[in-house]
C-alpha cells in the first residue's frame, strides 16, 4: 500500500489543511515549491500576520513591554538594554523595527500594544481561506452591527476609562452610573451617594473593595483587550507618506508636527537630570573630570528628594538623508523640561524659542538639517557643526551652573527675610545681617530677588572658587550662631513660617547631602566648561559617532 504525500492530494483537501496552519508556518509552506505558493498565493494582509506573531516570539521580537497606564508604569525601562533589542511590526512597509521607529500611540496604545503571553490577542491566527462567499462577508458584517454587541463593548470601554484612569466622578449622573453598568463597586458607591442626603459618605471598607473589583477589572480588560489592533500599526516613516503625520493647530499650543517638509512627532518621555542630559546623553567628558554619579537635587514640590525631571523627546525627519533622529541631533532645544516645540501663538510666549533666541516659525522647521548631513555640507559645514554645537552645549551649561548657583544660595536668601521677622532682642540677628550674609547676597541681589529666576541669561556672572569658599564658610558660621540660641528665643520664634519645626533643628538640616551635591556638581561643571571652550572638536566627534535615532 503506497503512502500518500501532499503533492498528490487534492486542492480541497490540501487547503483544508492549510487553513488550520499559523501565520509563520503558513508562509514557509508557501516558500517550499512554486506549486504551493501558487496554492497559497500569500497577500500583503498574510505577510503582516507573519510579522505580528513574529514580534511575539523573544527570538525576534524581544521580551513582551509591561505597561499600566493607570500608574504609567511601564516594564522594562526604556533606558534598559533589553529595549534596544525589543522589535515592533510595521504592518504597511513590513519590517520588525525598534520602538524609536514608533509614535507612542503605536507603542503603548491599549489596541496597538504587544499583548501578555498567553493572552487571546497572543494566539497567531491565520485569516487565510482558499475562498469566501458573499454569505461569509454578510454574516461577518451582522456580527459587527449587533446592537447588544456594540452597547456591551462600549459599556466596558466606559468602565475601563473609569478604572484605569481614577476619574471616578466621570459618572455624575444616575443615568450615566446606570449605562456602565453594575459590574463596579465604585460605581455602585456613587450611585448610593447620590441618593443620599449631603455629606453622605460610604465606609471605608466599601472604598478598599470597589478599588481592588477596579484593579482587577483594569488587569482583565487590558489583558483581552491588548493588540486587537495591531494589523493596522505604521511606523514613522509610513504615517508621514500616508499624510497623517502632518502639522496641526491647537487652541493653546499653536501648530504641533513640524511641517509638511520636515514632521515632528512626540517620542518616549524620559527622566534626566538637567538639559545638559537631555540634549548631550553620554558626551564624554575630559579625563580626570568624570560626571559625578549622583544627581543634584531639584527641590521640586511635587516630589520629595527628587534629583531629575520629566523630559519629552521629539523625532525629527531629515530632509537631507530622510533618517528619523531624535530634535537633539538638529540642535534644536531648550532647557526646560516643560519646553514646547511649537509655533504660531503669539510673541509673548516664550516656549516657542531656541536655545539661541531664534523663534520657531515654519521656516525655521523647513530650514533644519542633521548633523551628518551639515558635517557633509560643502565649504564651512564643520565649523557651522562645531560653532552651533558649542553654542547649544555652553546655553545648557551656563543654565545648569546659574540654577545651581540659585541652589546654593537659596537658603541665604530664606535668612534674610527670616532676620527681618526677628525681633530685635533676639541676639543672633545682628550676627545675620552683619556678619553671615554681607559677600553672599549684594544689595542688588535682595532688591531684586524673585523666587523664580530664568537662567540662561547673558548677564549671568559665574561665581568663582572664592564665592564657593565663602560659603562653604558662611554656613559654618550660621550654624555655630544658631547653636547658641536659648530655648526662651526658640519658642519666641515659632511664628515664623519657616522654623514651625524648631529653630535649631532646621539649621542642622541646611548642610546637608542635598548641599554636597549641588557644590559638586557645580565643580565639575566648572571644570568642564573650560575643558571644551579649550577643545570644542570633542562636540562635533561625539555628535558625529552617535546614532541620531538613540533617545540616551
Amino acid at each position: 500500500m503506497s503512502s500518500l504525500t501532499l503533492d498528490s492530494l487534492p486542492v480541497e483537501i490540501l487547503c483544508g489543511i492549510l487553513r488550520h496552519l499559523d501565520p509563520i508556518t503558513l508562509i514557509a509552506f508557501s516558500q517550499t515549491s512554486s506549486h504551493y505558493r501558487k496554492v497559497i498565493s500569500p497577500s500583503k494582509r498574510h505577510y503582516a500576520e507573519r510579522l505580528l506573531a513574529l514580534e511575539l516570539l523573544e527570538q525576534h521580537g524581544g521580551v513582551t513591554l509591561n505597561f499600566r497606564s493607570k500608574h504609567n508604569i511601564i516594564s522594562p525601562d526604556w533606558r534598559d538594554p533589553v529595549c534596544d533589542a525589543m522589535r515592533w511590526a510595521c504592518t504597511n512597509c513590513l519590517r520588525l523595527l525598534p520602538h524609536t521607529a514608533f509614535g507612542n500611540h503605536f507603542i503603548l496604545g491599549l489596541g496597538y500594544r504587544k499583548p501578555e503571553p498567553g493572552s487571546p490577542a497572543a494566539e497567531p491566527v491565520s485569516s487565510w481561506e482558499p475562498s469566501r462567499d458573499v454569505r461569509y462577508w454578510q454574516s461577518l458584517k451582522q456580527y459587527k452591527q449587533r446592537p447588544d454587541l456594540v452597547f456591551e463593548q462600549k459599556r466596558q470601554r466606559l468602565q475601563f476609562s473609569g478604572a484605569s484612569t481614577s476619574n471616578y466622578w466621570r459618572y455624575a449622573t444616575a443615568r450615566d452610573a446606570e449605562y456602565s453598568g453594575n459590574g463596579n463597586a465604585l460605581i455602585r458607591l456613587i450611585k448610593l451617594a447620590m441618593t443620599q442626603p449631603p455629606g453622605f459618605r460610604p465606609s471605608l471598607a466599601e472604598h478598599t473593595r470597589g478599588r481592588q473589583e477596579m484593579v482587577q477589572f483594569t488587569l482583565m480588560y487590558e489583558r483581552d483587550q491588548a493588540g486587537y489592533k495591531r494589523h493596522l500599526r505604521r511606523c514613522l516613516e509610513c504615517n508621514w507618506q500616508c499624510g497623517e503625520l502632518r502639522p496641526h493647530t491647537t487652541q493653546y499650543d499653536g501648530t504641533l508636527g513640524g511641517t509638511a517638509r520636515v514632521p515632528l512627532a512626540h517620542s518616549r518621555q524620559l527622566y534626566f537630570g538637567c538639559g545638559l542630559d537631555r540634549y548631550f546623553p553620554g558626551f564624554s567628558y575630559p579625563p580626570g573630570n568624570e560626571r559625578p554619579a549622583h544627581n543634584a537635587p531639584i527641590f521640586t514640590i511635587h516630589r520629595q528628594n527628587a534629583s531629575d525631571e520629566p523630559f519629552t523627546l521629539h523625532m525629527v525627519r531629515c530632509p537631507g538623508c530622510t533618517r528619523w533622529q531624535e530634535l537633539r541631533a538638529f540642535r534644536v532645544g531648550s532647557w526646560p523640561a516643560r519646553w514646547t516645540v511649537g509655533y504660531g501663538m503669539s510673541e509673548n510666549r516664550g516656549d516657542f524659542e531656541n536655545w539661541d533666541g531664534r523663534r520657531l516659525s515654519a521656516a525655521f522647521f523647513d530650514g533644519l538639517i542633521c548633523n551628518h548631513c551639515l558635517a557633509a555640507a560643502a565649504d564651512d559645514g564643520m565649523e557651522r557643526l562645531r560653532d552651533e554645537l558649542l553654542g547649544f552645549w555652553l546655553n545648557c551649561a551656563n543654565a545648569r551652573l546659574e540654577k545651581l548657583d540659585d541652589q546654593l544660595r537659596k537658603d541665604f536668601f530664606m535668612l534674610y527675610y527670616t532676620a527681618l521677622q526677628m525681633s530685635k532682642k533676639v541676639a543672633c540677628k545682628r550676627i545675620i545681617q552683619k556678619e553671615i550674609l554681607p559677600g553672599v547676597l549684594k544689595p542688588a541681589d535682595v532688591a531684586g530677588y524673585k523666587p523664580y529666576l530664568p537662567p540662561g541669561r547673558a548677564t549671568y556672572v559665574e561665581p568663582s572658587y572664592a564665592d564657593l569658599a565663602l560659603y562653604r564658610l558662611r554656613y559654618g558660621q550660621w550654624l555655630d550662631a544658631f547653636a547658641g540660641v536659648g530655648q526662651d528665643e526658640v519658642d519666641g520664634m515659632r511664628d515664623i513660617s519657616h522654623f514651625n519645626k524648631g529653630f535649631v533643628d532646621c539649621q542642622q538640616d541646611i548642610l546637608g547631602e542635598a548641599y554636597e551635591r549641588a557644590e559638586e556638581h557645580f565643580l565639575w561643571l566648572k571644570q568642564c566648561k573650560h575643558a571644551v571652550l579649550e577643545n570644542p572638536q570633542v562636540l562635533v566627534d561625539w555628535a558625529l559617532a552617535r546614532d541620531g535615532a538613540a533617545l540616551t
